[in-house]
C-alpha cells in the first residue's frame, strides 16, 4: 500500500494508540504529519492524541514498566500523574533485578 493511500486510510485514534501501547512517544504523530504532508493528505492530531491518551492507559501500568525495568530498556514516555508512581514501581522493581542478573 502507498504512503497516500496509508494516510488517507488511516483511523488516527487507533494509530495514536497502538504508538502509545507500543510505547512510542508523543511526538511520533510529527512523523505522520510529515509523511502526509508530502502526499498532501493532513492527518487528524486531534484523533491521534486522543487515541494515544487511551494508549497510554494501557501502557502505564507496574506491569508495562517492570518489564521495562527487567529488560533494562530505557524510559521513552512520560505517563501521567496518575498512573506515573505505580509504572516507575514497576520499573524500579525489575531495573533492580536486571542489574543484579547483569552485573
Amino acid at each position: 500500500m502507498n504512503v497516500k493511500k496509508k494516510c488517507r486510510q488511516a483511523d488516527w485514534r487507533a494509530v495514536g494508540e497502538m504508538d502509545a501501547r507500543s510505547g512510542l512517544k508523543r511526538s511520533q504523530y510529527r512523523t505522520y504529519q510529515d509523511k502526509c504532508h508530502e502526499v498532501g493528505v493532513d492527518v487528524d492530531t486531534r484523533l491521534y492524541l486522543s487515541g494515544y491518551e487511551q494508549g497510554l492507559k494501557m501502557y502505564c501500568t507496574y506491569e508495562t514498566g517492570y518489564e521495562l525495568g527487567l529488560n533494562g530498556k530505557p524510559l521513552s514516555v512520560k505517563c501521567p500523574d496518575g498512573s506515573a508512581k505505580n509504572f516507575m514501581r514497576g520499573y524500579k522493581s525489575g531495573k533492580r533485578l536486571y542489574q543484579t542478573r547483569n552485573y
